[in-house]
């Protein structure tokens, strides 16, 4: 394959990139930003109190995710197709970051929750589409067998709903939607998760495992 290398100068540190070629992730003056089709023109997010920041997704539709730094705690957040009108994600504590989107907005991440000490406090969290109703992933997953196990960060979530996320132990667990009966959405309003140990032999290959 023969590449052209065409500069996004605006972009100190792109991350992730949609079907248009927009560019999501660090300005040169260390914001949340994205660019237009094809690396073109660059525009940074910001939120008010917001100061510094940074993009960690984007999806066809160009919406747009990720953390911004206030005088606070750090906040998560979502724009719109094409990265317009972001908006505050919520948190579960206090400090938050958005890690992965799909096409539909939902987004998955990590949120300190509070209550709980520094070094144990951190969980991962998923939300509806567009990014609706933040809720602490380990209140929907069922375990199977020798886990459960504590789910830190949340890291990517798959346009079927298909999740990956680390947990305490330091391994990472692919979570697969089970819908509850009789229901038409495997959306967050209907939706359980299933993590099965990787050496285990699964009965269908939708339900999900550990993956190191």
């Amino acid at each position: 394959m023969t590449a052209a290398a065409t500069p996004t100068l605006a972009v100190r540190g792109g991350v992730d990139i949609n079907a248009s070629g927009q560019i999501a992730g660090l300005s040169i003056s260390n914001k949340a930003s994205f660019t237009d089709s094809n690396g073109g023109a660059t525009t940074e997010i910001t939120l008010p109190g917001s100061f510094s920041g940074e993009a960690s997704g984007i999806n066809d539709s160009g919406q747009v995710i990720g953390k911004l730094t206030t005088s606070g705690f750090d906040v998560a957040f979502i724009t719109g197709p094409n990265g317009t009108g972001p908006r505050n994600l919520g948190t579960l504590g206090n400090a938050v970051s958005a890690l992965g989107i799909n096409s539909v907005g939902q987004v998955v991440g990590t949120s300190f929750v509070s209550g709980i000490s520094s070094a144990t406090g951190y969980r991962a969290f998923i939300t509806g589409p567009d990014g609706a109703g933040m809720t602490d992933l380990n209140t929907l997953v069922t375990f199977a067998g020798d886990l459960p196990v504590t789910l830190t960060e949340a890291r990517a979530i798959s346009n079927s709903g298909q999740v990956v996320a680390l947990g305490r132990n330091g391994r990472s667990y692919l979570l697969s939607p089970v819908p509850e009966p009789g229901a038409v959405s495997m959306l967050i309003a209907g939706l359980g998760m299933l993590a099965v140990a990787a050496r285990r032999r699964c009965a269908t290959a939708a339900k999900p495992h550990r993956l190191s």
